[in-house]
């Protein structure tokens, strides 16, 4: 295939099928990245899946560990979005250039592809899909997989390298957030099971808030003086016990 091939024939929604990427794994403009991870409970360390990757894989796909590539490591707070800098960097690590597709998959939902798909559009490159199904969708089509060592690229394969400038209109802050129109939706895309423990969390802290803050003012409360029992108090009491006669017939 020539460099652009990959070009033609690519879809304009968000997924390609496993059919379309397998007969495209020798095309030098379609870089493959396998993101497979965990999202960590809440307290948690992020999990990545580089042994899984290393035990086998899509033939020719680069690993992206979410939790420290494409990401701002130096920001305070967790998996921010890398600034165009080091994006660029890893960009061209992973081979990824002006011109190429990025097909991304896990086994995690989507999760981590998804993330992936929306950071590099984010950063300027719309070229790039996520693989429909997933790996778990492409073993179950029997296409091949490899757990030969995939060397970084090191460079677009079409020529022209990609060079990150942020799409600010594809990434909200706290404060547009706040700010938003009411025909703007926002819509919880984290797991149940993350969402689950995230609201425990916070009713254990509000019923851990209120015991505190009733025993707080409980001790706050003024005390009223002891009192001597009454005379009578110490005494054993009396048990009275009613004498029976038994009457024979």
């Amino acid at each position: 295939m020539t460099a652009q091939s990959h070009l033609r024939g690519l879809p304009a929604g968000p997924f390609v099928s496993p059919d379309w990427l397998a007969a495209r794994l020798d095309d030098p403009g379609v870089v493959v990245i396998d993101t497979r991870g965990r999202v960590p409970a809440p307290g948690a360390a992020p999990a990545s899946m580089r042994a899984d990757f290393d035990e086998a894989h899509l033939p020719g796909a680069q690993f992206v560990d979410w939790f420290s590539d494409f990401v701002d490591v130096d920001d305070p707070v967790p998996n921010q979005l890398a600034g165009p800098a080091r994006a660029t960097a890893a960009a061209a690590r992973l081979g990824i250039g002006a011109d190429t597709v990025v097909v991304a998959y896990d086994d995690y939902h989507s999760i981590f592809a998804g993330r992936l798909w929306w950071a590099l559009r984010a950063l300027g490159h719309d070229a790039v899909r996520v693989l429909d199904g997933g790996w778990t969708g492409w073993v179950a089509g029997g296409h091949p997989v490899s757990n030969e060592a995939a060397a970084p690229l090191g460079g677009s394969a079409t020529g022209e390298p990609f060079v990150a400038r942020p799409v600010e209109e594809l990434r909200w802050m706290v404060d547009d957030v706040a700010s938003r129109t009411p025909e703007v939706v926002l819509v919880d895309a984290r797991s149940r099971e993350h969402t689950r423990e995230r609201r425990r969390d916070a009713r254990e802290r509000r019923t851990t808030s209120k015991s505190a803050t009733a025993a707080t003012e409980a001790s706050t409360l003024p005390r009223a003086p002891a009192q001597p029992p009454p005379p009578n108090a110490l005494e054993t009491p009396k048990v009275s016990v009613a004498a029976t006669t038994t009457t024979e017939a």
